[in-house]
């Protein structure tokens, strides 16, 4: 099995009670406000959620945020 790795901490924003993200399935609350991130995450909500306001980035880094594809079509192939 894989090792896990750390690579990021995050917590609440001030005035946040909680705190719910799908797709890496990291759940904050008033009693546990503080999470690790693991390698291999989708962090794409926390991104967001940190650019917001609703939660700080303690410690580590995210990565670069993966840009969304298209398809597109080029000599009649996709």
């Amino acid at each position: 099995m894989a090792e896990r790795t750390v690579m990021a901490t995050i917590k609440l924003a001030r005035g946040q009670v909680g705190y719910y993200d799908e797709l890496s399935h990291v759940h904050l609350t008033i009693g546990k406000p503080t999470a690790n991130i693991y390698s291999g995450t989708n962090c794409a909500q926390i991104r967001r959620s940190i650019k917001s306001g609703r939660l700080i980035l303690v410690n580590g880094s995210l990565g670069k945020e993966v840009k969304p594809f298209k398809i597109v079509e080029h000599n009649g192939k996709y």
